[in-house]
């Protein structure tokens, strides 16, 4: 059995969801919530829940997908935990 690959078209936007590990509630904090890397998110077309976001995004053949979202995971946990680190 083959895996499913998706083909990602530039021209359109794709809903994306994240969420915290055992979904803890770690987006709690103003501080925590701003905007960093090179995600590209649509306006106002994000929500940032307490334990996991959705957002709409563009991906492109030299942006993919994959590589937009493991930069992003990566940006968000090391500003996460730097966040709870100084708020002790």
């Amino acid at each position: 059995m083959s895996a499913w690959k998706p083909n990602f078209d530039p021209d359109h936007l794709y809903f994306v969801t994240t969420k915290a590990v055992d979904y803890l509630h770690i987006f709690q904090r103003d501080v925590i919530k701003r905007r960093g890397c090179r995600l590209r998110a649509h306006g106002d077309s994000f929500v940032i829940m307490p334990n996991h976001t959705h957002f709409t995004g563009q991906f492109t053949k030299d942006d993919p997908l994959a590589d937009v979202m493991r930069d992003f995971k990566k940006y968000t946990s090391d500003r996460i935990l730097r966040q709870l680190k100084a708020g002790r």
